[in-house]
């Protein structure tokens, strides 16, 4: 990374930074990503205002993830993340069956009945956009 870079974006990364509050803290997950965790969807949206701009949302997958909010600085990314089942409901829309070992039975496989679901997130986070793919 040029020092140019810093010089042209890292003033603003930093007023970013203090809108969302003085007593925040911010932790460096690499040397161009900062971010803050938020316990709620409330936490997360009056964060998002104080900063304003555009932001991005990603919500990991499987069982256990993190919902995102995340604002790029030039090359720098500031994010905001919660634990997705904070900020996001899980909703069970269908059922699935699959097979599964079972240790105690004789037939090695069983079919098992799985809930389908997908994660839908709170209306006060729904105005970022959804990433690209």
């Amino acid at each position: 990374m040029k020092v140019t870079a810093f010089e042209d974006y890292l003033p603003d990364l930093l007023e970013a930074m203090k809108a969302a509050g003085r007593d925040r803290e911010w932790w460096m997950t690499s040397c161009e990503t900062v971010y803050t965790s938020c316990a709620s969807a409330e936490e997360m949206s009056e964060v998002r205002a104080a900063i304003g701009g555009t932001w991005k949302k990603r919500v990991s997958p499987g069982e256990f993830g993190f919902f995102e909010l995340e604002r790029e600085f030039g090359p720098f990314t500031l994010q905001l993340s919660a634990w997705r089942n904070t900020v996001c409901e899980k909703v069970v829309t269908g059922t699935r069956t699959v097979q599964k070992p079972d240790p105690e039975a004789v037939v090695p496989l069983v079919d098992v009945v799985e809930e389908v679901f997908e994660w839908r997130c709170s209306p006060l986070l729904e105005k970022a956009e959804a990433p690209a793919t």
